[in-house]
């Protein structure tokens, strides 16, 4: 496998190929007139890896996702700063990117989606985002999700939107662990969230984040999208969250017989006000 991190244009090569155009999320992608110049999105899905397991459908469903911000939410083009396979410097670049359209730009919003292997420090507990060039032994090479909090949060940004579709465990979206000397599942360090700021996480405590076969997609990636594509992208946090965590529960069971329970997260400053927020 190369090395060298593509962006945005790298073909997807995954086994399920095939059945990405029966999703339902794929087709049928609500379009907006409404012209959102103020959000910023960052997407990140890596899923081919260096050193570690490939992770399934995560190009595709940053690709998706990617979709439904331009067409659906009204984001430019030009505002959407997409990795794939993205190594550790191209991670650093994406949140610098960000962190200086939220410091120069007034009214500015941010989007942050994820994708891809997460993994808790053994020692410390704290959560790290894996580059596709990281190693799960040697937490230098991967990404500090505190620090990513903390950067985005400092900024003037009027609101920071994470959708993380992963789990930072350090077990695989099949549930096998990244690094076989850990032997089990770690629920890592919550963080302190401040600034503005909102983290819908696929997952909790020590949970897998599943993917689903047959629409191939990330399972909690999948159904953030159906609900986009249900109502047109005019949904408040609240709503979204209540279908995100029905529907992920009932299908990681009916389905992978597994636990997945999503969850959200906020700071003090939008504690009570979060569930009435929207993404346009």
């Amino acid at each position: 496998m190369p090395s060298q991190q593509t962006i945005t244009k790298q073909p997807i090569l995954n086994s399920h190929i095939s059945r990405y155009a029966k999703s339902l999320v794929d087709t049928n992608i609500p379009q907006t007139k409404v012209n959102s110049d103020n959000t910023y999105v960052l997407i990140i899905s890596n899923e081919q890896y260096d050193q570690l397991d490939n992770v399934s459908y995560a190009a595709h469903d940053g690709e998706i996702f990617k979709e439904y911000c331009q067409k659906t939410l009204g984001i430019p083009d030009k505002q959407i700063f997409f990795y794939q396979n993205a190594t550790y410097g191209r991670i650093v670049d994406g949140v610098e990117k960000l962190k200086y359209c939220l410091n120069n730009f007034e009214n500015s919003k941010a989007i942050v989606y994820y994708c891809g292997h997460g993994i808790p420090d053994e020692k410390t507990g704290q959560a790290y985002l894996i580059p596709v060039d990281g190693k799960g032994t040697n937490m230098t090479t991967c990404y500090s999700l505190k620090n990513l909090y903390k950067t985005l949060a400092a900024t003037k940004a009027q609101s920071i939107t994470y959708f993380m579709d992963a789990c930072f465990t350090g077990a695989n979206k099949e549930g096998s662990m990244l690094v076989a000397a850990r032997g089990v599942a770690r629920e890592p360090v919550k963080e302190t969230l401040a600034g503005k700021t909102v983290v819908f996480s696929a997952s909790s405590g020590d949970e897998t984040a599943m993917t689903l076969e047959e629409q191939g997609h990330g399972l909690f990636t999948y159904y953030l999208l159906k609900k986009l594509q249900e109502t047109e992208g005019n949904v408040t946090y609240g709503e979204l969250a209540d279908y995100i965590n029905k529907n992920v529960k009932k299908d990681a069971f009916l389905i992978n017989e597994k636990p997945q329970t999503p969850v959200v997260a906020t700071s003090p400053a939008v504690q009570n006000t979060w569930k009435t927020m929207k993404l346009k």
